[in-house]
């Protein structure tokens, strides 16, 4: 008799949409859980059992103004010096460009004023962007509760008409730099940075917002998985995080990654 080392593999599909068989998914669309009908068994005797990330699929769609909640940054205010009359305003959460910020704050001025009076830019130079009011009589304030000057970079204070205004901070349009894939199949996962923390891929951002990244690593990292050997799970758990590590937000799109679970396994050959 003799052993001969064979190499098994289960690939599985993880989707967070509950039509394909999801549960427990977060209100913001990051986390899912799936329940297998049969437990997922790797063998005791399982040798270098290990995990791989093959594909993964995720829209870009990670709001980053918000118009409610604890990440709430959507208001500012335009005041008429000739009454005086402020108005305190709002534009709608989503995933925004500069130019796109410029447009919705102008979409709810121009009922009030009559015109588009908002002017935005970045300096490719300084990286900060330049607010312009081009009508003379207006005054425009971020020193408001829920501020959209933060993702501008503008202090929280008032700015005159007719005056090119530089942005005093970065600009904070780039929320998420990059994504990250958690799963509770491994122990420790990627180390990232100081500490591990379950995760299983980085996903980087190489498309327009609101279209579908589709990842798949040339070379992905190797996750040894050595505590499944022996211990069916029945239940796994995977969430969508941002390069800060917290949930990503995934305005009501769907995601999914592909697994390769694989180790060699002794078989008796008589």
């Amino acid at each position: 008799m003799s052993v001969e080392l064979v190499d098994r593999e289960i690939a599985i599909i993880l989707d967070s949409n509950p039509t394909t068989g999801a549960i427990e998914r977060t209100s913001d669309g990051s986390g899912f859980s799936v329940q297998f009908e049969e437990p997922l068994l790797i063998p005791k005797n399982a040798i270098n059992p290990v995990l791989d990330v093959e594909e993964s699929a995720v829209w870009y769609s990670t709001p980053n103004i918000f118009d409610s909640g604890a990440k709430q940054n959507n208001a500012f205010s335009i005041t008429n010096l000739s009454g005086p009359l402020t108005y305190d305003l709002f534009i709608p959460g989503g995933l925004y460009s500069v130019i796109e910020i410029q447009n919705a704050m102008n979409a709810v001025i121009s009922p009030i004023v009559g015109s588009d009076i908002i002017e935005l830019s970045l300096n490719d130079a300084t990286g900060r962007i330049v607010l312009y009011i081009n009508t003379a009589g207006y005054e425009l304030s971020f020193n408001v509760p829920f501020t959209l000057g933060t993702i501008l970079g503008f202090l929280p204070q008032t700015y005159s008409a007719l005056i090119f205004y530089n942005g005093q901070l970065v600009p904070e349009i780039n929320a998420v730099n990059f994504y990250l894939i958690q799963c509770d199949l491994v122990q420790d996962g990627i180390r990232f940075n100081n500490r591990y923390n379950g995760v299983i891929e980085t996903i980087l951002i190489d498309v327009a917002p609101r279209e579908l990244i589709i990842s798949r690593p040339f070379n992905p990292p190797t996750i040894p998985i050595d505590e499944l050997a022996g211990n069916p799970r029945s239940k796994i758990r995977v969430k969508l995080l941002t390069d800060k590590l917290e949930a990503a937000e995934t305005d009501g799109e769907y995601f999914y990654v592909r697994l390769s679970l694989r180790w060699k396994e002794p078989i008796i050959i008589k």
